[in-house]
């Protein structure tokens, strides 16, 4: 089974030893302010406890047997652990730590974290330094503890005024909101016995968008409605056929509206516009995310509703002129009206990455703020995770009898299998 997290040193290669427990960090890599006060914390390792239990045991005998050999012995034990107290807690005083990650990836797609640790004091260097990350998904205001993951790697000597940096490769499998933090670094030099920790409370957020399967060539077949004699037009964008390029004499059947009438003066002829023919497609799509608590696949269903839309509208964008205007009815109704390119997509990108089901989703607002663009082209392809249409379609019909729509509605139920048709999920 593949590991969510891969791990490396960049300066010399060295693989990653396992993952384990947390760490902080600042969020800002370019800022020059002071990091928060940093509170220093010591603690005895497993061999430091050894240790303090070989003076006890030395001390005991000593008054025992009255022997004041074994008291200085147990004396210099002690100062030996006074001094790795005072040399661990004082390296770690003035050590600064910034952490750099993009503020969004895709899911499943692998990408780089690097962590700058930096030394302010001018006479006392770092050895041996510890940094322990940890990423876990939010859901809400909690924490998946099921999703947490952790990273540690080490840094053998930062010098006074210097700076060192680690990078490690990390795959996060599912969308989200993960938190990156808090950071924690620790040093146990130069005896082992004692573990000195600078814990910081700062955490950093990344979105995960949904990851991007692959669509099938019968992906254009959803934009495809039947009239009353059976023939199939495609649903398309009603501004004209395309971008104006030039003028051409009128033909019968041309429509009015094209004609450039000022031309058409100066020749005594009819002239009309000619345009370019587009390859686009005007369409509208509701994304319907319930949550039914006697379905034991519905977050399997969920997950594969989510990445159809995403993938289906990336590609959309991508590749066609299209516009689309997209309905999201989950924990709260979200609507995108009019999208035409890659950088309008990023909100809904955004919003389908938190994106989480609901027992009674809020559809009927999201079509009550897509009756403009339905009315414009009234063709509609919902992504639901239910099979109920006919009661929804029903009550829809009642409540918006003006968008004409149940005529043209395109339902695909995921947890029927109804999108293998059009959509293969992608392997993360």
């Amino acid at each position: 089974m593949e590991r969510p997290f891969e791990s490396e040193r960049m300066a010399d290669r060295v693989p990653l030893t396992e993952f384990t427990p947390p760490i902080s960090v600042t969020s800002n890599p370019t800022s020059t302010k002071p990091q928060l006060r940093q509170r220093i914390r010591s603690w005895p390792t497993r061999e430091g406890f050894h240790f303090a239990f070989l003076i006890a045991f030395i001390l005991v005998g000593a008054i025992i047997r009255d022997v004041n050999l074994l008291v200085i012995l147990a004396g210099v034990l002690v100062a030996m652990l006074l001094l790795q107290w005072r040399i661990a807690s004082r390296s770690m005083h003035g050590i600064v730590a910034r952490r750099r990650l993009p503020k969004s990836v895709d899911a499943g797609i692998p990408f780089e974290v690097e962590i700058t640790v930096r030394n302010t004091k001018k006479w006392l260097g770092v050895w041996l330094l510890l940094i322990e990350d940890r990423m876990s998904r939010s859901h809400g205001a909690k924490t998946v503890a099921q999703e947490t993951f952790f990273v540690r790697e080490s840094i053998p000597k930062i010098s006074p005024l210097e700076s060192s940096f680690i990078r490690y490769e990390c795959k996060l499998p599912r969308r989200g909101c993960y938190q990156f933090g808090p950071l924690e670094l620790s040093t146990v030099f130069p005896m082992g016995l004692i573990q000195t920790r600078i814990h910081t409370s700062r955490v950093e957020s990344c979105l995960v968008f949904p990851p991007q399967g692959e669509l099938k060539p019968t992906w254009r077949e959803l934009f495809r409605m039947r009239r009353p004699s059976g023939t199939s037009v495609r649903s398309q964008s009603a501004a004209g056929d395309g971008e104006f390029y030039g003028l051409r004499d009128y033909r019968v059947g041309d429509s009015p509206r094209w004609i450039h009438w000022r031309t058409s003066a100066r020749r005594n002829e009819l002239a009309v516009r000619q345009f370019e023919k587009q390859d686009g497609i005007e369409a509208c799509i509701l994304l319907d995310l319930c949550a039914d608590p006697s379905t034991s696949t519905v977050n399997d269903a969920v997950e594969t509703a989510v990445e159809f839309v995403a993938t289906l509208v990336t590609t959309m964008l991508e590749r066609t002129r299209s516009t689309l205007s997209i309905a999201v009815a989950g924990t709260y109704a979200q609507t995108f009206l009019h999208l035409r390119s890659r950088v309008q997509l990023e909100g809904l990108m955004n919003h389908l990455a938190v994106l989480e089901p609901l027992e009674q989703t809020p559809w009927l607002a999201c079509m009550k703020s897509m009756q403009r663009p339905l009315r414009a082209n009234p063709m509609l392809v919902v992504v639901s995770t239910r099979s109920d249409q006919w009661k929804l379609l029903d009550r829809l019909n009642s409540d918006l009898p003006d968008s004409m729509i149940s005529t043209f509605v395109r339902w695909i139920d995921v947890s029927k299998m109804e999108h293998e048709r059009y959509f293969e999920r992608g392997k993360v």
